[in-house]
C-alpha cells in the first residue's frame, strides 16, 4: 500500500493515546482525529475515510452507536473497536 493512500479516521477521547496512535501509524496512513462521536461524525461526512478507529467508552455517544452511524452511513468503511481497561 503507498503511503497515504489510506485514511484512519482515530476516534478516541484520551489525547496521549490519539497521540500515540497517529505517531505509530501516521507514516504509512494520512491520520484524522476526533475527540467524541459528535466531532467523528462530522469528520466522516467531512473525509473520505477507509477506516475508523473506535474508543467504545467516549463522553457523549457510546462507541458501538458511532459504529452503528458509520455503518449505515458508509458501510464500506472498516471498522475496529478498542478500549483500555484500568
Amino acid at each position: 500500500m503507498k503511503p497515504h493512500n489510506t485514511t484512519i479516521l482515530v476516534i478516541e477521547d484520551d489525547e496521549s493515546m490519539r497521540d500515540t496512535i497517529e505517531t505509530l501509524l501516521k507514516k504509512e496512513y494520512k491520520i484524522i482525529k476526533a475527540v467524541d462521536g459528535k466531532e467523528s461524525l462530522e469528520k466522516l461526512r467531512e473525509n473520505d475515510i477507509q477506516v475508523a478507529l473506535i474508543d467504545i467508552n467516549l463522553p457523549d455517544i457510546k462507541g458501538t452507536e458511532i459504529l452503528k452511524a458509520i455503518k449505515r452511513e458508509r458501510p464500506d468503511i472498516e471498522c475496529i473497536m478498542m478500549s483500555v481497561i484500568n
